[in-house]
């Protein structure tokens, strides 16, 4: 029952990855020359978006690969864990981004807004093309994402760039340049923490967000072949396979009349609660005490 696996993200993620380290190298040159801490925390910003990148594509390949027998669920976590250490690295570098900004607010600098512009306005175009390269895959695959709010969190601080850039050329503001990396810090941090939340929900191996335990109970439970529910577990092996498993009692009935009972469950999870799979087991008997959900969970 599991999904039918979405178009590959391999290709835009290698354009992006080509396209960063570019205006990294570029952002970060350009920086040096024009004294612009913004620029220079933008080009290192880019580093981490390649590094986010490169990881990413490898263990997009990694979780395509087939179960065997020391990993018999596969690769998949793989992609979970590309995603935490993506996230965790954006936030690293947030920490030395907001100490560099606090030390240039105590020792300014006079920045060059003319060379900074144009650099700036390079990155601004870039971020965007690679933005708009993994928007929809990002829809689909939390390790995607991860590189996507990368992505989004760069191209943000190259227009807080070019708009420092054009006000410290016009009105010499040199102070906008460590708010305006203030002001990216913050934002990678907070978008950061979001996906440090959702990956560790699932190593976790917490229930779906949009999967009522309860509910779910309440609907096998209300089929009339069936008796009680227990041993009910709901989790994400990664952001794109959801997996259920429980004990069903069931009432007395022929093993070949359980086939019917079965796909009646698993139609049901699939279509209201997008469970990509289902592993049950039949049971008859009295069970109550150990093991029910109800106790469980209420």
């Amino acid at each position: 029952m599991e999904r039918h696996e979405e178009e590959s993200p391999s290709k835009n993620l290698f354009i992006t990855v080509l396209l960063n380290t570019t205006i990294m190298l570029v952002e970060l040159i350009g920086g040096l020359f024009a004294h612009s801490l913004a620029l220079i925390s933008d080009s290192f910003h880019n580093l981490s978006d390649t590094m986010a990148g490169v990881l990413t594509f490898y263990t997009y390949r990694l979780s395509l690969k087939d179960n065997n027998r020391k990993f018999t669920f596969g690769y998949k976590r793989a992609e979970i864990l590309s995603a935490i250490f993506n996230a965790s690295l954006l936030i690293g570098l947030a920490v030395v981004l907001f100490k560099e900004a606090v030390v240039r607010f105590y020792h300014p600098q006079i920045v060059k807004g003319s060379i900074m512009l144009p650099i700036a306005i390079v990155g601004l175009v870039a971020n965007s093309i690679s933005v708009l390269l993994l928007h929809r895959h990002s829809e689909h695959n939390l390790n995607v994402k991860s590189v996507y709010l990368h992505l989004v969190s760069d191209a943000l601080s190259s227009i807080g760039v070019v708009s420092g850039a054009v006000l410290i050329y016009f009105y010499k503001l040199y102070w906008l340049d460590p708010v305006f990396t203030i002001l990216i810090a913050s934002f990678m941090t907070y978008e950061s923490v979001k996906v440090i939340i959702e990956t560790v929900n699932i190593l976790m191996e917490c229930s779906p967000s949009w999967v009522n335990v309860s509910d779910l109970q309440k609907d096998i439970e209300s089929m009339p072949q069936v008796n009680d529910v227990h041993h009910m577990h709901v989790w994400r092996l990664s952001d794109r396979l959801t997996l259920f498993e429980a004990h069903v009692n069931i009432k007395d009935m022929p093993v070949s009349d359980t086939k019917e009972v079965r796909s009646r469950i698993e139609k049901m999870l699939k279509e209201k609660y997008k469970i990509d799979h289902a592993t049950i087991q039949f049971e008859y008997g009295e069970h109550k005490g150990d093991g029910l959900i109800k106790e469980h969970f209420r």
